[in-house]
């Protein structure tokens, strides 16, 4: 239970990284 948590936490924090440096390169853009 406890290590599907963590990847679980893990695949979150990479998506809002994602996310965040996809709106940091639209904020480029524009």
């Amino acid at each position: 239970m406890a290590s599907q948590d963590v990847l679980i936490i893990s695949v979150s924090a990479l998506v809002l990284t994602l996310i965040i440096y996809e709106f940091g390169q639209m904020s480029m853009l524009f």
